[in-house]
């Protein structure tokens, strides 16, 4: 009994000496006295230590071309910047992988660094808040006319300053702006299937009469206030647009849906979430002559930019 319970007692003290260690609270703290922050890198789980600004300039670096005006530069380090305080405050450690995070780029002596670098130095310190809070400041590449509702892509409840608004002229200058898919009926069939692991479509699609039958049976159902596919049911099932656009890579929920002879052809607007910030849309605003608070308050209505010293260290 006595051996059983020193067992515990120890596994209790490793489990407490680890979950407590300086180096693991250092990834969930705040920015330190010496506005120092922990990024994890997530290919090789390195932990680098960075001047917090420098982190900053870092993730503009690598989320936003560094062509883009420097007006676009300075409201992507102000979203990033708001982003991170945001994460940090929540108890989340910084990595450098984008589908949990921000992505992440080392300095470098290019002409290009100096650019992103100077735009971050002149937003020094600034943030986006609502109610006296960071916000959660969202961004994506380009939202394909009209950003979303958080609500209408992730659920939940409605958030002031994640509202849907016109970003109109992304195309204008986005290259890679229209993107399409087309997918034979059986590919497209097969895709559903290994999604929800059962036959959701049951028939043979290598017959024409199957295709003339399939067709009737793929509806786009709903669309958001953002113009982006809600709902679309295929054979009796309903996916929600973001299923759909994982389910066959599309860039967003953006897309429409033509049921040719032999194939499918889906055809998408824009790239990402579409909640938040488009980073083209704020290019376009960049060079249409506004400023980086006109752009971001375009973007998050309702919110307040201020300057705020970093907390300390709990």
């Amino acid at each position: 009994m006595k051996k059983m319970f020193f067992f515990t007692l120890t596994l209790l003290l490793i489990y407490y000496i680890f979950t407590r260690s300086p180096a693991k609270e250092n990834l969930i703290a705040h920015v330190n006295n010496d506005n120092i922050i922990y990024l994890t890198r997530a290919k090789t789980q390195d932990i680098v230590e960075l001047n917090f600004e420098d982190y900053i300039a870092g993730v503009v670096y690598a989320e936003m071309p560094a062509s883009f005006e420097v007006e676009a530069l300075k409201a992507q380090a102000v979203a990033a910047r708001t982003y991170t305080i945001k994460k940090l405050a929540s108890g989340t450690h910084i990595c450098d992988d984008s589908t949990h995070c921000q992505a992440w780029k080392e300095a470098d002596e290019s002409e290009e660094y100096k650019k992103v670098a100077q735009a971050v130095k002149s937003t020094d310190s600034e943030i986006l808040t609502y109610l006296g809070e960071a916000i959660s400041a969202f961004f994506h590449s380009a939202s394909g006319g009209k950003t979303e509702n958080v609500k209408d892509v992730w659920g939940g409840e409605e958030i002031p300053y994640l509202l849907s608004v016109d970003s109109p002229n992304e195309n204008t200058l986005m290259s890679t702006f229209f993107s399409e898919q087309e997918i034979s009926y059986a590919d497209f069939a097969n895709k559903i299937n290994h999604y929800t692991g059962k036959k959701t479509v049951s028939y043979d699609l290598s017959q024409t009469k199957n295709i003339a039958k399939f067709k009737k049976e793929i509806k786009i159902v709903s669309r958001t206030e953002g113009d982006h596919v809600e709902s679309i049911n295929v054979s009796g099932t309903t996916f929600s647009g973001t299923e759909f656009r994982n389910i066959f890579d599309l860039r967003s929920t953006n897309f429409t849906i033509t049921l040719k002879d032999k194939t499918i052809l889906i055809q998408v607007k824009g790239y990402g979430h579409g909640v938040g910030m488009s980073q083209w849309g704020a290019q376009v605003m960049a060079k249409a002559g506004k400023d980086y608070r006109e752009i971001l308050y375009h973007y998050y209505p309702n919110t307040l930019l201020e300057k705020q010293a970093y907390q300390k260290k709990a």
